[in-house]
């Protein structure tokens, strides 16, 4: 009897908790739940609650998540987030969260620093970042996972300058000073595709661990790093303006970073959905598995 009244009241409990999170939809005219990213932010009181960004233009800046586990995701479009000030401000600042802290599907262009994590153990997932002077910085106390994204033509893609357990995973790195850059921290780095640097891999302190990256037409691949057993270091073989291809880092059938084509066995890069120039990208699927959550 008594085991049946603490099942009851364990549910009753769950279920009052749950209909306190809520979902804020932001508008890019300011005519949503909130008027901007950062009041929407502002606004969710509660862990588990929602920012909902629809597709359009931000000129935002400096939007600080400090100590709120909250979802901030693309609706109806893909959201741009760009630089009121290019080249100087910095997106998103998330401080204090948990996995229960996640950002997906957006687009950052032209900041200083696209998303700067401090203290934090966030999900950044299945986001493009273009023309930013750096498009992760990671510091401090933090754990995060970065995976899934486009990072192009960033001075530092990937900066790390303390944590421990941070999983840098499933990315297509391209173009830039340095592709993941270390100076603090401990982290592991694998299945990116890393193109077109002057040092793919640059490790000035911290700890690394290497795995079943594709490293290539990097002036130097590796800076002070252990290459990964099993890193391979072959033309990733990318679609660019091939006829069909969604996107220019799709990678052709012949690519050594399906997992048919490397001895990881294992998919690298951001868009493993579909080998050949034709068909999605993994992000479109996972954005539309999202989208269907909040309906």
């Amino acid at each position: 009897m008594n085991k049946r009244v603490i099942v009851i009241v364990c549910v009753v409990v769950c279920a009052v908790t749950n209909t306190h999170a809520r979902i804020w939809n932001v508008l890019p005219d300011g005519n949503g739940d909130a008027p901007t990213i950062q009041a929407a932010v502002d606004s969710a009181a509660v862990t588990g609650d929602g920012i909902l960004i629809n597709g359009g233009v931000y000129h935002e800046e400096n939007i600080i998540v400090d100590g709120k586990d909250i979802s901030i995701t693309y609706f109806d479009g893909i959201p741009h987030l760009v630089d009121p000030t290019p080249g100087s401000g910095t997106c998103f600042i998330l401080r204090n969260v948990s996995p229960g802290c996640s950002i997906f599907g957006l687009f950052f262009r032209g900041f200083g620093t696209a998303v700067s994590i401090e203290d934090g153990s966030p999900l950044v997932r299945y986001s493009t970042f273009k023309e930013c002077g750096t498009g992760i910085s990671i510091s401090g106390s933090s754990a995060p996972e970065c995976s899934n994204s486009l990072i192009d033509s960033c001075g530092t893609a990937v900066s790390i300058l303390g944590g421990s357990g941070i999983s840098i995973r499933s990315n297509t790195i391209v173009h830039g000073t340095a592709g993941v850059s270390t100076s603090g921290g401990a982290a592991t780095v694998d299945r990116n595709i890393i193109y077109g640097f002057d040092t793919g891999v640059l490790c000035a302190g911290g700890a690394v661990t290497l795995d079943c990256n594709c490293l290539w037409n990097n002036m130097s691949d590796y800076s002070g790093c252990t290459p990964g057993t099993a890193d391979i270091l072959e033309d990733p073989i990318f679609c660019f303006n091939e006829q069909g291809s969604p996107g220019p880092y799709y990678l052709d059938s012949y690519s050594p970073c399906w997992s048919e084509n490397n001895s990881c066995a294992v998919n690298m890069g951001a868009f493993t959905q579909d080998a050949g120039c034709v068909g999605l990208a993994v992000k479109e699927s996972t954005w539309s598995n999202i989208k269907r959550m909040y309906r």
